[in-house]
């Protein structure tokens, strides 16, 4: 599954970019400790910066101290897409783990 997929990838390179709450924080966290998956966490609700305001793409290459281009987002939401392009990120449009696995091996 994509668990899996996510865990080939180099630990160092792993971060998470969620539009949540607390009530999602905790229900996300009964099914898997996300902190295991990565080591680094923008959740909106803590960072005030939901992924289709501007600033948060930049925000969160500021933070990681990285090249936009050495940054792959993996989102489900064209905009989110989008957004990541204009602000020089790589980017992946979710369409389910096999299709995840092979855009992968392009970037990874």
């Amino acid at each position: 599954g994509v668990l899996n997929i996510i865990n080939r990838i180099p630990r160092m390179a792993r971060a998470i970019i969620t539009d949540s709450n607390d009530w999602q924080e905790a229900r996300v966290k009964e099914f898997i400790n996300i902190d295991n998956v990565s080591d680094v966490i923008f959740q909106s609700h803590h960072t005030s910066l939901l992924k289709t305001d501007p600033g948060c793409f930049e925000y969160v290459i500021n933070v990681l101290r990285a090249l936009p281009a050495e940054i792959v987002l993996i989102d489900d939401i064209p905009t989110n897409i989008e957004r990541a392009k204009a602000a020089g990120l790589q980017t992946i449009l979710f369409e389910g783990a096999s299709k995840l696995e092979q855009d992968l091996s392009y970037v990874v």
